[in-house]
């Protein structure tokens, strides 16, 4: 019987000693294969995981890097236990009922910079995803929606998965653009290496 959740035994081990040398020795951020996203260490550390749902990869790990060069500094020193600190939209209660909702599609803006970022990451290890495989879970994000209806204009006579597939075509096709200009690995490594001095001196002030 398949498994449905990777072992985390099972990680390219030498392509995650790669990263680690790389980014990550000496520096106040740590990894653990088996942790979902970015949390904290027992002594306040910013932890990045390479588990995303059922995948333990190292381009997950590699998700999270993007996260941490293209966050806020001032964010970062907030120190969020979970989710970069993000907010979930807009706050709404109603007859005793409540939640969050998008209003605007920044974060899916914002996670193409992110895709942006782990695409030439991607480039640079030598792993194997290209940009539309990357933006595909955007469908799953609350807002994708709304990122849809604003660069659909003009696709009105399509149906809905083809709109899906349309919208996810451009969002690709920005994530390229952004990742050859503006989010470059140059830029990648400038941001993570400010960050890191600046969680340094973080750190050594407590």
């Amino acid at each position: 019987m398949d498994r449905i959740y990777d072992d985390p035994a099972d990680i390219d081990r030498q392509l995650l000693d790669r990263v680690i040398a790389e980014y990550f020795e000496g520096q106040p951020v740590r990894v653990s294969v088996d942790v979902e996203g970015q949390r904290l260490t027992e002594d306040g550390l910013y932890l990045l995981g390479c588990r995303a749902g059922p995948s333990v990869e190292v381009e997950n790990l590699l998700h999270e890097m993007a996260h941490l060069a293209e966050r806020e500094k001032e964010k970062l020193l907030e120190f969020s236990p979970y989710n970069w600190g993000y907010s979930y939209g807009q706050y709404w209660e109603v007859a005793g009922r409540s939640g969050h909702e998008a209003r605007t599609d920044q974060s899916v803006r914002r996670e193409g910079r992110i895709w942006a970022y782990q695409l030439n990451l991607i480039r640079y290890f030598g792993t194997p995803k290209t940009a539309r495989e990357l933006v595909g879970s955007a469908v799953y994000m609350e807002a994708f929606y709304i990122y849809k209806n604003r660069v659909l204009r003009g696709f009105e006579q399509f149906d809905y998965k083809e709109k899906e597939n349309k919208a996810l075509d451009i969002f690709a096709e920005e994530v390229e653009q952004l990742a050859d200009t503006e989010f470059t690995l140059d830029a990648f490594n400038t941001n993570w290496h400010e960050r890191m001095e600046l969680l340094r001196n973080e750190t050594k002030s407590k």
